[in-house]
């Protein structure tokens, strides 16, 4: 016999119901706004002018259901994509709406279907199908600046692939796209930009919509290019970026007057490409370097794939953006922040009271236990740094450009230690305790602090011998 209760319903069942009361409740807006004469209907879109963008056309008039009706259609939109997880990331949520519109409009208006659960269904599977249609499997080629030494015409960090821009073209484009005349065409133009860069990364993304495998084309990359910046450091890597990131203008040119009101100009071409490290590729594809290159896009990987990260995957494609993200700032102050933050995603679980100790106990005691530093200098290193991030946060420095003198280096290092440590003691601290959540992490990195790293990699040994 069920001890099921005779009321109670299925999570799908309920969001079906969740989807009518909302689909009840914009049939309601509808119908205010056309009992509306249009002397007031004037009247309310001059007092709220945005209203009178939201509505939808059917093939006879336009149907207006206001800003209260837009913010129902937005609850919808998050209800379907409860509905049918699998369009969760795979595409943004204004299109998500107005596959609803369509199918609403469809079912209710233009059929003139009564507004229950069935129909209700109906509507969310309709919208379901039309977003599900469109998506597709979409290689995507972004034009960046990378290291331009020696070496061969690709390499590969996880999914995404790096070719040289010449080699890539003549293996890519038609002959006649390269063709430059008086009146370009599009393909021409953009073949044209495409030759300004030196490499062009390259990385395919499961069916989704299209917005949204750019989006996740660009994070690929972007995480790749932090991946390499953890490896070489901020200095080597300072030229390096996607097309797409926001840099210093390509060109530039300045025109100013001196005290006598005389115009003067400047123009440059600041686009360079960096030499890199003399043993950059060898590094990312031997021993150590290649071991980490693996590790790395190996998370990467789960972003291309679509599927959900692990709380430890998760936390280190984080920290190697938060990385580069300070690499990249210009205020020293800023960059401190965020390479603080790059560690706290690392190792650091809790909010509970003790943050600083626990910051600096752990990161000293990683650093030397994998051989960076000794105890007291990454001791020292890690107080350091951490209350001059507090003092930048919460105190009297401000992140600016132009400020005193921060030890932004050593910042970078103390952080970059951290990230590349993961990479071993990750693995010894999945395979010892396997933590899904942030709760059970921050047990495992405390007991990690207690029984040293030996007793973890023996209990990693023992659990998988079972």
């Amino acid at each position: 016999m069920s001890n099921k209760h005779p009321n109670a319903s299925s999570p799908t069942a309920k969001l079906v119901g969740q989807s009518a009361r909302i689909a009840k409740k914009i049939a309601i807006q509808i119908r205010r706004f056309r009992e509306m004469s249009h002397k007031d209907l004037i009247s309310h879109f001059n007092g709220n002018r945005f209203s009178s963008f939201c509505s939808f056309r059917t093939p006879t008039t336009e149907l207006f259901y206001g800003l209260e009706g837009r913010k129902l259609f937005s609850e919808l939109g998050e209800v379907l994509i409860k509905y049918a997880p699998e369009l969760k990331d795979k595409v943004n949520l204004d299109k998500v709406i107005d596959a609803l519109k369509k199918s609403y409009s469809k079912q209710f208006i233009i059929d003139g279907k009564p507004m229950d659960n069935e129909t209700v269904k109906d509507m969310l599977e309709l919208a379901f199908g039309d977003i599900k249609s469109e998506f597709k499997k979409y290689t995507h080629y972004i034009p960046c600046v990378f290291f331009v030494h020696p070496s061969p015409d690709e390499f590969s960090l996880g999914p995404v692939r790096f070719i040289r821009t010449p080699a890539w073209l003549s293996s890519m484009i038609p002959i006649e796209w390269a063709v430059q005349d008086d009146d370009e065409t599009s393909e021409q133009r953009s073949v044209k930009y495409y030759r300004e860069y030196p490499w062009v990364a390259c990385v395919e993304v499961e069916s989704c919509d299209f917005d949204a495998s750019f989006e996740v084309a660009v994070y690929a990359c972007t995480t790749a290019l932090n991946a390499i910046r953890v490896c070489f450091g901020s200095e080597a890597t300072k030229m390096v970026r996607l097309s797409t990131e926001a840099s210093d203008d390509l060109r530039s040119a300045k025109i100013w007057a001196s005290a006598d009101g005389k115009l003067e100009y400047s123009h440059s071409f600041t686009f360079k490409s960096p030499y890199g490290p003399s043993n950059w590729y060898e590094f990312l594809n031997e021993q150590d370097g290649g071991r980490i290159k693996s590790f790395f896009g190996h998370v990467i990987d789960h972003a291309c794939a679509l599927v959900e990260y692990s709380e430890l995957g998760n936390r280190l494609i984080d920290s190697v953006n938060w990385f580069g993200d300070a690499c990249l700032e210009k205020s020293p102050a800023a960059s401190i922040v965020k390479y603080v933050t790059s560690i706290e995603r690392l190792y650091m679980a809790s909010t509970d009271f003790g943050v600083k100790e626990r910051f600096v106990n752990r990161v000293s005691k990683i650093l030397s236990d994998f051989e960076l530093s000794s105890v007291d200098s990454a001791r020292q290193g890690a107080l350091r740094i951490y209350d001059l991030r507090s003092t930048v946060v919460h105190g009297g420095s401000s992140p600016r450009v132009g400020e005193t003198f921060l030890p932004k280096a050593e910042a970078e290092q103390l952080a970059r230690g951290c990230i590349l440590c993961s990479e071993q003691l990750y693995r010894v601290v999945v395979d010892a305790f396997d933590p899904k959540s942030p709760s059970e992490l921050e047990v495992a990195m405390r007991k990690y602090e207690v029984e040293g790293l030996q007793w973890c990699i023996e209990k990693a040994i023992q659990r998988l011998s079972v």
